[in-house]
């Protein structure tokens, strides 16, 4: 919550307890977001509670904020179900040492099979010699993402 509070005052740059339309549009340039008028709209429109015409009150920034962070963990999500369903080619749910070799390989690494069994050691939480859907999850998110 402080950091929503942080991030709100920082661009509620008038300190008048709202942010409108040209305080977001310079914050989303400050940071080298490429908006036009079209989308700076549509996000002003999901933002904004009718109360408070044409400003974002801090109670709607974080129902967006919330709604935002949870369609990006969505994405993050499908994008690691995604590359583990690439790399598991027998289509069993796990990842063996071959499967992931051939994936650290394709990426650059040259590896050997006792370094890779070693790597599947450091994150096989089930001790099955494999590494399965959750525990790869766990690899590649936040602590605090995958308690979600």
């Amino acid at each position: 919550m402080q950091e929503l509070e942080a991030a709100f005052g920082l661009l509620d740059k008038n300190k008048s307890g709202t942010i409108e339309k040209q305080e977001l549009f310079a914050a989303l340039q400050a940071i080298g977001e490429d908006t036009n008028t079209k989308e700076l709209d549509e996000m002003f429109c999901l933002m904004q509670n009718r109360r408070y015409a044409g400003k974002i009150s801090f109670q709607d920034f974080c129902k967006f904020m919330q709604t935002y962070n949870n369609e990006l963990r969505q994405k993050k999500m499908d994008k690691i179900r995604e590359i583990f369903q690439q790399i598991d080619k027998n289509h069993n749910g796990k990842l063996e040492v071959g499967e992931l070799r051939n994936a650290l390989t394709v990426s650059g690494l040259q590896l050997n099979k006792e370094s890779v069994e070693e790597i599947i050691k450091m994150i096989d939480v089930d001790a099955d010699h494999c590494v399965n859907y959750e525990e790869f999850i766990r690899l590649l998110m936040d602590e605090e993402d995958f308690a979600k």
